[in-house]
């Protein structure tokens, strides 16, 4: 998807599912998905690509 206020940038939303109690186990496993990408934490934002785009505006 293109989103024009955000040119030139690359946006990646990864998502996870899990019980309280195997929150710990998923966010291990989000990291290592972005480590295989590259992404790095120095990459991430707490921001959504939503509120971006809006605050591009």
């Amino acid at each position: 998807m293109t989103i024009p206020e955000l040119d030139g940038q690359t946006l990646i939303e990864l998502e996870a599912m899990a019980e309280p109690d195997g929150l710990k186990a998923a966010l291990v496993s989000v990291r290592a998905v972005l480590d295989e990408l590259g992404v790095t934490e120095d990459d991430a934002v707490a921001e959504s690509y939503t509120d971006m785009a809006a605050n591009a505006r």
